[in-house]
């Protein structure tokens, strides 16, 4: 008996744990800000829009910077903001390639963590976007002003139906979730040699993100609510994947790791969310637009994101 309890002492306890893990300080606080900024744009995020598109219709300069915002060489169009990001990950793919032959020698392990943890943020911002907008199918500005669908405030389910909801739906913004493509640099920075960088590239992710989100708002195409979130999710999958999937607090600049150990987890990780947004997106639909085939959806989408959980948490003890 006296052994069992002094080895229970000596358990780490629950706020010993919280203070020693930085991943529930940077969910935390940014949960909270979220949350205060959002109880004034509960109601008030349509006027905002509202009053910026008013105010870009009398600006040259700031319809030329929404119009910016919002382009891509790949959707056919000028050169536009969104194509630094798809420059970026192309660069990141190509040093992912390149680490898997023998030209890099040792410093291979290291460029393909950091590599395949890059790579695993930008898909799972995909996923959370999607299935964001799929879940919540918040009724875009435009739609509310012209009359064709109702209001609805942030973190509550709006109007669209599935098919609308998964094109087009507002919540969280899109071109926002994309533009946060220096987010995971900033967790690489905090683990690597040049820490002193890891502040400076937060403000230029945030405040890049935050000016392409301006320009969604301003178009009309999303509320302030929309940006906001969508930043704040964006950095919950960086803290997650940096301190519960890749380790990168305790696997060094020049870790040892299985073949394709990266690949295979980044696989997981993204069925696995993507698994849990279908599964409760099944639970939704089952409730406001009943079909035959939800149930199926909902038990086959929990049986994956219960198996995708299994084979991620093993990969993460590698």
């Amino acid at each position: 008996m006296a052994n069992t309890r002094e080895a229970a002492s000596k358990r780490p306890k629950l706020w010993d744990h919280l203070r020693s893990s930085p991943l529930w300080w940077w969910i935390g606080a940014s949960t909270l800000i979220g949350g205060l900024l959002t109880i004034p744009l509960f109601r008030g995020d349509l006027a905002v829009t509202a009053w910026g598109m008013e105010l870009s219709r009398e600006s040259i300069l700031l319809q030329w910077w929404n119009d910016a915002a919002a382009r891509s060489l790949f959707e056919g169009e000028p050169p536009g903001a969104q194509d630094l990001t798809y420059a970026t990950l192309i660069l990141v793919l190509a040093a992912y390639f390149c680490a898997l032959t023998p030209f890099w020698g040792p410093k291979a392990s290291g460029i393909r963590l950091f590599a395949g943890y890059y790579l695993a943020c930008m898909l799972l911002f995909l996923v959370a976007n999607r299935g964001l907008k799929t879940f919540f199918g918040r009724a875009r500005p435009l739609d509310v002003l012209r009359g064709d669908q109702d209001y609805s405030s942030t973190w509550l389910i709006g109007p669209y139906g599935f098919s609308e909801a998964v094109s087009k739906g507002s919540f969280t913004s899109g071109h926002t979730t994309t533009a946060m493509f220096l987010l995971p640099l900033v967790f690489l920075l905090a683990h690597s040699s040049r820490r002193y960088l890891t502040w400076p590239v937060f403000a230029l992710a945030v405040s890049w993100g935050a000016l392409i989100g301006t320009g969604r708002v301003f178009r009309g195409s999303h509320y302030p609510g929309d940006v906001l979130w969508a930043m704040i999710v964006c950095l919950w999958i960086c803290a997650f994947a940096a301190y519960r999937l890749f380790g990168l607090d305790r696997r060094g600049q020049s870790p040892t790791m299985p073949s394709c150990w990266e690949l295979r987890l980044t696989t997981w990780s993204a069925l696995t969310l993507f698994a849990l947004f279908a599964a409760v997106i099944g639970i939704k639909q089952m409730v406001f637009e009943p079909a035959w085939y939800w149930p199926l959806v909902t038990v086959l989408s929990t049986l994956l994101a219960w198996t995708g959980s299994i084979k991620t948490a093993c990969l993460t003890r590698c």
